[in-house]
């Protein structure tokens, strides 16, 4: 950098002390004696384009990237063999059909909304949602078959398969003309 007489270059004199705060300002940004190439590599970039002595901040910004020492590993292997997979889609897809939503939640209820409801029915949540899920259509044996089943909800379901509820019925089959 001393050859190419650059402005604002250190004197021989002041070239010790220039070095001695530049390395300190490079050792502030995390760069360490493993980085000497890096900054080699900066100074042979930056060189030929310059008309005034580098700043450290100049030399930090055309730093090239550091190379990784780790080998990429492979990829996991697939847990599950493509005909589980499709078999979960399928039974994922099977569980939102029209006639059986696992949903507590009525077509454009907020859950503030779903909130309300639950206070002023003066139900449990247990037996509120079992109620909204009989009315989507879901039964019992849907909930035991379904991946996280809920017991009491599963229980509440029985009883209400038990004996019908004509407004739930009502509830059920409003909803679906509402999709």
């Amino acid at each position: 950098m001393m050859a190419r007489q650059l402005d604002h270059a250190p004197s021989a004199e002041e070239l010790p002390f220039t070095i001695q705060v530049m390395t300190e300002d490079l050792s502030g940004k995390g760069l360490n004696d493993g980085d000497c190439d890096r900054v080699r590599e900066a100074f042979r970039i930056l060189g030929p384009s310059l008309d005034r002595w580098p700043t450290s901040r100049l030399v930090i910004e055309s730093l090239p990237a550091r190379k990784s020492s780790q080998r990429w590993l492979k990829p996991p292997a697939p847990k599950q063999t493509p005909k589980v997979v499709h078999r979960e889609i399928v039974r994922m897809r099977n569980l939102t059909t029209r006639d059986a939503r696992r949903s507590v939640m009525r077509p454009d209820e907020s859950f503030g909304d779903y909130c309300h409801a639950l206070a002023d029915s003066g139900m449990t949540r247990t037996v509120f949602d079992a109620q909204r899920l009989y009315a989507n259509g879901w039964t019992a044996a849907k909930e035991r078959a379904f991946g996280r089943c809920e017991i009491p909800i599963a229980d509440e379901l029985v009883r209400m398969e038990g004996e019908p509820d004509l407004e739930a019925v009502a509830e059920r089959t409003a909803m679906q003309e509402e999709s």
